[in-house]
């Protein structure tokens, strides 16, 4: 019977990674390190439950997500808005080359338009970011001044991909 060099290789590493469980499991080792997380853990729920818990100021934060969520709104509508206005005007300029019957012409008229078109959207998502930002800061500042509040992780500003605006 002829074995594979996956089967020579295979065979052994499963026995060393059985030895070295049983190694670990006899010896306690795995059971130290979970051992000791857990009293972090459990030290650190102590502390917290030891203190006072926080109220939070439900009104200040319902104000200051209002305010963020329509800054957005705001900024969404603007890029909307644009947008579809270099669209209208890209299309306005490619009808206009295009009825040209100098191809030299034309020619320029069209790397005219999407020169045109791309400044202007570059220039509409540099402004929706910019908005967005400033939507976001000041949040976070009203909700750390005024609210008191510190934000979790899951309150935070997501990030855009490279074709895509995120909120």
């Amino acid at each position: 019977m002829q074995t594979t060099i996956s089967q020579r290789v295979l065979v052994p590493a499963i026995a060393i990674a059985a030895i070295a469980g049983l190694y670990f499991m006899s010896t306690g080792v795995a059971e130290a390190r979970v051992g000791s997380t857990s009293l972090n853990r459990t030290a650190s729920s102590t502390t917290a439950s030891s203190t006072r818990p926080r109220t939070v100021d439900a009104t200040c934060m319902s104000t200051a997500v209002e305010t963020r969520e329509t800054a957005l709104m705001t900024a969404w509508g603007d890029l909307n808005t644009s947008l579809t206005a270099g669209l209208t005007e890209r299309k306005t300029a490619f009808v206009a080359a295009w009825a040209m019957s100098d191809t030299a012409e034309r020619s320029k008229a069209l790397k005219a338009a999407w020169a045109t078109w791309k400044t202007d959207k570059k220039d509409a998502h540099t402004e929706f970011k910019s908005d967005r930002k400033a939507a976001w800061d000041s949040y976070k500042a009203t909700v750390k001044s005024q609210c008191k509040v510190t934000l979790p992780k899951e309150e935070a500003m997501e990030k855009a991909a490279k074709d895509s605006s995120a909120i």
